[in-house]
């Protein structure tokens, strides 16, 4: 019969394939049959050894969605809500990311102009489209002034 391996070894090897959340550990803890408590236990070890830091985790994540491939701000935060991210720590990288967020959405979003306009669609088709994809009128306005 197949023998479970200890769980920090387990968690570890999850681990290095890519960073996680603390729920997605946590789920797939579940999902290999640990126990609750056994749970509980590796993954404060695993945030004291800082093996699992869901603000660093969200910073790299806002980093590589908003500022790299310019998603919309909002669509992101509603994914590190499901991850289970909490709030505060969302708002914190937010805070301390605020001009790359809006860079990497604004050129994005300059890109999809250009691109819409090539389809004959008019300024209002334009807006509702993106408002579609889930960037903010506030950013769009602005962005349409500097333009």
């Amino acid at each position: 019969m197949h023998q479970k391996k200890p769980i920090l070894e387990y968690a570890i090897h999850y681990l290095s394939r890519f960073p996680k959340t603390q729920k997605e550990m946590e789920l797939q803890l579940l999902k290999k049959w640990y126990s609750e408590e056994e749970i509980q236990k590796a993954i404060k070890w695993l945030i004291r050894q800082r093996y699992l830091d869901d603000c660093l985790w969200t910073q790299a994540y806002l980093s590589s969605e908003v500022v790299k491939k310019g998603k919309p701000l909002n669509l992101i935060k509603k994914k590190l809500y499901q991850k289970g991210i909490a709030k505060d720590c969302i708002q914190k990288m937010i805070d301390e990311l605020q001009e790359e967020l809006e860079e990497g959405q604004k050129q994005k979003i300059l890109a999809l102009i250009d691109k819409l306009k090539q389809k004959d669609l008019d300024g209002f088709e334009i807006i509702r489209k993106l408002l579609q994809k889930w960037y903010s009128y506030r950013l769009l306005q602005r962005i349409l002034k500097e333009d």
